[in-house]
């Protein structure tokens, strides 16, 4: 993470998913206060840098009909228009690794038990 970033959140933890090796990695979203934007960055367990994804507002990490991955993000890069950036990931998630990732937390409408006229 660069110097003059500030630390906003951890994402994505897995241990094959942008490398082959055994080491945990995962996303960090980082921010510069003097820029509306932030960067991911994936770090192995070691701290060191595997990849930056400069300049975006989001992402999303999406499995292929063919058992790969790939990471979209979103962000301003061309004269403040909107683009998308498609990154093919070379690694695997084992089974607890990709039910986590595909958990939904916020699950609605709340059932009742009451029926609406």
């Amino acid at each position: 993470m660069k110097n003059d970033w500030d630390f906003l959140s951890i994402y994505t933890i897995t241990d094959k998913l942008f490398n082959s090796d055994s080491k945990i990695e995962f996303i960090v979203r980082s921010r510069n206060p003097s820029i509306p934007y932030t960067n991911l960055t994936v770090f192995n367990e070691d701290g060191v840098e595997i990849f930056e994804f400069e300049l975006v507002d989001d992402f999303k990490l999406i499995k292929t009909p063919e058992n790969t991955f790939k990471l979209i993000t979103t962000g301003f890069y061309n004269n403040n228009k909107l683009d998308y950036k498609v990154y093919s990931l070379s690694g695997t998630l084992d089974a607890s690794q990709e039910t986590l990732l595909n958990k939904n937390i916020i699950q609605y409408p709340n059932p009742t038990s009451k029926t609406c006229i």
